[in-house]
């Protein structure tokens, strides 16, 4: 099996002011996914939250009507 190098990153004058228009670009997409990962499992917890006390009030309400008859 070959092991697959990875390129050498040689930073030199031609390529380093390439790297000031990449980097805050590549910064600023990185964030925004994140923070809309980030927003999404927020959501998702609110909803498993939600969930949880509807199945328990209608599991309280159950256990009343079982009561009552």
């Amino acid at each position: 099996m070959k092991h697959n190098k990875l390129p050498k990153m040689s930073l030199s004058w031609r390529n380093f002011p390439k790297l000031f228009l990449v980097l805050p670009v590549l910064h600023f997409v990185l964030a925004a996914v994140i923070e809309i990962e980030s927003a999404e499992q927020k959501r998702m917890r609110m909803l498993a939250k939600n969930n949880v006390e509807t199945i328990a009030a209608a599991m309280k309400r159950r256990k009343e009507d079982i009561k009552e008859c």
